[in-house]
């Protein structure tokens, strides 16, 4: 008798823990499906759905493009792509595009400065900002009435953001123009560029840290 109770108790048991295993959502830390390539003196595994630009086939790489979901930079679904596919304007105000290129590392702001005095160029004067941003004010012809400029600091190394937030009471001067921020930093032995919605300037700190640790997670050696 006591051989059919514990019988019937382990039974349970292995039920309970076949419904409980059923029932756990896939783990986070599941590695997502991804394209291995060198780029520069090391070898990354970038996400499949996120890639862009990139030799198809080709182990060492150049230069890789990829985008992500803003605010979270979680990568695009199917039914993401599908909406830009069909030619809405909102992939611009949605998404951030990282660039990540092995031809050389962005110069600093400060040696841009340098360099603008020794070929006696003017230099902007730099005023407080928004967001803890330095604004860039005069010294050099905008090709853009509608860009503003501003220098950001990551690790030391100051950089530029160059935002177009576009025309009056922030409408776009062009047709379907959606204004963006762009940045160039250095990571290791590569240039990462950034471009993402002109809305998310307030963002601009976490996102860069964000892009590195993904950059990071990447990494295979």
């Amino acid at each position: 008798m006591r051989w059919l109770q514990l019988a019937a108790m382990l039974g349970s048991l292995l039920l309970y823990s076949v419904a409980s295993a059923t029932a756990q959502p896939s783990s986070p830390l599941e590695p997502v499906d991804c394209v291995e390539m060198q780029l520069g003196k090391r070898t990354y595994c970038f996400p499949k759905a996120a890639l862009e630009i990139y030799r198809r086939g080709k182990l060492r790489q150049d230069v890789v493009v990829m985008s992500f979901m803003m605010p979270d930079l979680r990568l695009p679904t199917p039914e993401d792509n599908r909406r830009f596919f069909l030619g809405e304007r909102s992939r611009g105000k949605e998404t951030t595009t990282i660039g990540l290129t092995a031809n050389g590392l962005p110069i600093s702001w400060d040696q841009a400065v340098r360099n603008r005095i020794k070929g006696g160029g003017p230099v902007p004067v730099e005023v407080p900002g928004p967001f803890g941003l330095v604004e860039l004010v005069g010294g050099f012809p905008r090709s853009n009435p509608y860009e503003s400029e501003f220098v950001a600091e990551r690790d030391g190394f100051r950089f530029t953001i160059s935002c177009g937030f576009g025309g009056v009471d922030g409408r776009p001067h062009s047709p379907g123009l959606v204004p963006t921020c762009r940045s160039e930093i250095p990571f290791r032995d590569l240039k990462v560029i950034l471009r993402f919605p002109a809305g998310h300037l307030d963002q601009w700190k976490k996102l860069h840290d964000d892009v590195i640790s993904k950059i990071i997670a990447w990494t295979r050696d």
